[in-house]
C-alpha cells in the first residue's frame, strides 16, 4: 500500500516537474518571439528612418497669393529633409495661423504617398495707404488692418493708394474693383486720385509695366481687357484712357503734369 502511494506521489511530482519545465520552455519561446519581433521592428524602423521613405516626397502649397511658397514652408517648419511623421497637421496649421496674413489653413499629410498638402486662405488685401505716421492695409471687404514692420517686405506686391481719403470714396474705390480679375490687380502698382474738368475723382492707375490707365469708377471693370490692348500700344502711347460713356479703351501720349 505504501509503495502504491509512493508511486502516486512520484508520478504527481514528475508531472509537476514536467509542467514547470514546459512552462519554462514556453516562457523562453515567448521571450525569443518577442526578441525576434523587437529585432525585426528595430531593423525596419532603422531602415525607415535612414532612408528617403521617412521623408516627404512632395510638399504641395496652394491658395497663396502674396505669401511665397518659401515663406509658407519656413513658417510651417515643413521640409523635404525632415521626418514626415513629425509634420503633424494640427501643429503645422497652428503655426500657419500665427502668420498675420493667413486667415485659414488646412494641412493634410500622407505617410503612404509621402505628401504634405497645405492650403491657405490669405486676407483679401486690396491695397495700402500711409496714415497717421503708419501704414494701413485696406481689405477688399472695406475693413482695415495694420501693416507692421514685419510685413513691409510685402509692400511691393500691394497697391499703393493716394487720395480717395473720404470713407465713402475709399469704399467706392474698393467696390469698383470687385469684378477686376486678380491677374490684373497683381499688375497694378499705384492708384492716385486725379481730376479733370468733368471728373474730380478720376482714377490714375499706374501699372507695373509703366503704363498708366485713366478711368472713372463706373468703367474700372474694363481693366479686364488690359492684357489684350497692351500689345497694340505704340511705344510713345503709354497712357490708356477708358471712355466713361462707351467703356472703350484707347491710348495716347502721356501729358506730364
Amino acid at each position: 500500500m505504501v509503495d502504491e502511494q509512493e508511486k502516486v506521489v512520484d508520478m504527481v511530482f514528475k508531472q509537476k516537474l514536467e509542467q514547470q519545465a514546459q512552462i519554462k520552455r514556453n516562457k523562453r519561446r515567448r521571450i525569443r518571439r518577442r526578441l525576434t519581433r523587437f529585432s525585426i521592428l528595430v531593423v525596419l524602423l532603422s531602415f525607415y528612418l535612414f532612408t528617403e521613405l521617412s521623408k516627404p516626397k512632395v510638399i504641395l502649397i496652394t491658395g497663396n497669393k502674396l505669401i511665397s511658397k518659401e515663406e509658407i514652408t519656413e513658417v510651417s517648419e515643413v521640409s523635404l529633409d525632415k521626418y514626415l511623421f513629425l509634420s503633424n497637421g494640427l501643429f503645422v496649421k497652428h503655426k500657419l495661423l500665427n502668420h498675420p496674413l493667413i486667415a485659414e489653413a488646412s494641412v493634410k499629410t500622407s505617410l503612404l504617398k509621402r505628401t504634405i498638402n497645405i492650403n491657405v486662405s490669405e486676407l483679401d488685401v486690396f491695397g495700402y495707404r500711409y496714415i497717421d505716421g503708419g501704414i494701413r492695409m485696406i481689405m477688399k471687404d472695406g475693413s482695415y488692418g495694420e501693416l507692421t514692420d514685419t510685413l513691409y517686405h510685402y509692400l511691393p506686391y500691394m497697391i499703393y493708394i493716394n487720395g480717395f481719403e473720404a470713407v465713402d470714396d475709399e469704399q467706392r474705390l474698393v467696390a469698383s474693383f470687385a469684378d477686376v480679375d486678380d491677374s490684373i490687380l497683381a499688375q497694378i502698382s499705384e492708384i492716385h486720385q486725379t481730376s479733370v474738368s468733368y471728373d474730380d475723382k478720376l482714377l490714375e492707375i499706374i501699372m507695373n509695366d509703366g503704363n498708366k490707365v485713366y478711368t472713372s469708377f463706373q468703367t474700372v471693370d474694363q481693366m479686364n481687357h488690359y492684357f489684350s490692348i497692351v500689345p497694340q500700344l505704340a511705344k510713345e502711347n503709354r497712357c490708356i484712357m477708358i471712355d466713361e460713356l462707351s467703356g472703350k479703351l484707347y491710348s495716347q501720349k502721356c501729358i506730364e503734369q
